[in-house]
């Protein structure tokens, strides 16, 4: 009789675990406070900036048809709402590292993405409002899921609500945390370019298609997202040493050790222990696309043209198939017409749903 009544109580804690552990395993950082600094206990805006999250061992993860070919991800940011993503395992095509200048010493630097056109990321249900999760309401997997083939992988500033805006000398002082976002092209259009046209300029995305493989970018996607859950909002940003551009580049040489990627460089140890520690190439804009030849991730020719380092644009440097080549340039000229326009919205085009 003991045992049935133990028996009797497990079951009753487990029927009742059930129905509430539909919320327990995940944070979608509805909330959050700065944990450190002079702002310490204040909360942040989460409003348009979360770090992303695994969900595929989650409540959530009946939303992943196909498991075993896609990682499920949840607070991928498009078209103004967080959504809920398929990505592929394994669907990488490119890897660019891209820079937005303002000045010869400031810039956000990103990664852009690119999957294959049979492997594209899948916009499968919208993350759950705060209302909605706190009432343990399942979201509804879209009729007809939604493929894009880009992302940007986009580390920056959150901001405590009401407080400061960023500026490099409030980023030295712990007056923001970091965020691993990670956003579509679609949405980096849209919030980047409307921000420009308020302030009267524009100023171009320069993308430095690297020569990682398709399985080194499938890594370099694996590590950003298990960085961004394991950090949340609990590290500040800083402008030398936690911010777009270093943080960016200790994905990249994590993912893929520049080391073991390098064995024919004589520089390679000595590049992998300066990304290690991260220092001007990282900090000052202008050095980055260097400190990236120097690692043997883009062509090693430089040359100065209006203030900004590039790279003369060799095939046997690259070695990239002259065809894709091709298609990466139509793709920027779409790319950049898309930004241009993408202020008028259509409500028939299904990327803005």
């Amino acid at each position: 009789m003991k045992n049935l009544k133990l028996y009797v109580v497990a079951l009753v804690v487990a029927v009742l675990g059930a129905s509430s552990a539909w919320a327990d395993p995940v944070n979608f950082t509805y909330e959050a406070k700065m944990l450190q600094g002079p702002l310490i206990g204040q909360p942040l805006d989460t409003s348009r900036v979360r770090p992303v999250l695994f969900l595929d061992n989650t409540p959530y993860g009946y939303l992943n048809t196909s498991p075993s070919t896609h990682y499920l991800i949840g607070n991928f940011f498009h078209a103004g709402k967080f959504r809920i993503v398929m990505i592929p395992r394994h669907g990488v095509e490119n890897v660019s590292f891209t820079q937005v200048q303002f000045s010869p010493l400031a810039a956000h630097s990103m990664g852009l993405i690119e999957y294959k056109k049979d492997s594209p990321i899948l916009l499968v249900a919208d993350v759950p409002t705060m209302d909605e999760f706190a009432r343990g309401i399942q979201p509804n997997a879209y009729a007809n899921p939604i493929p894009l083939y880009e992302l940007f992988l986009t580390i920056e500033a959150a901001y405590v609500i009401g407080g400061p805006q960023y500026d490099l000398f409030k980023g030295l002082q712990d007056y923001f945390a970091e965020a691993y976002r990670m956003i579509s092209v679609q949405e980096r259009a849209r919030s980047y370019y409307s921000e420009s046209i308020g302030e009267g300029q524009t100023r171009p995305h320069i993308p430095m298609l690297t020569n990682y493989t398709g399985v080194e970018g499938d890594a370099i996607v694996l590590k950003y997202v298990k960085d961004s859950e394991a950090a949340g909002l609990s590290v500040t940003y800083n402008t030398i040493w936690r911010q777009c551009t270093i943080s960016l580049m200790k994905v990249f040489g994590t993912a893929v050790p520049y080391l073991s990627r390098n064995k024919a460089n004589l520089l390679a140890g000595w590049d992998a222990a300066w990304d290690k520690v991260g220092v001007a190439d990282a900090t000052i804009p202008i050095l980055t696309p260097m400190g990236l030849a120097l690692r043997g991730v883009i062509p090693i020719r430089p040359h100065f043209e209006n203030w900004q380092l590039k790279f003369i644009d060799k095939g046997e440097d690259m070695a990239m198939d002259p065809k894709w080549r091709a298609q990466f340039a139509a793709g920027l000229a779409e790319y950049h017409a898309q930004c241009e326009t993408v202020l008028e919205e259509k409500p028939e085009d299904p990327l803005t749903r």
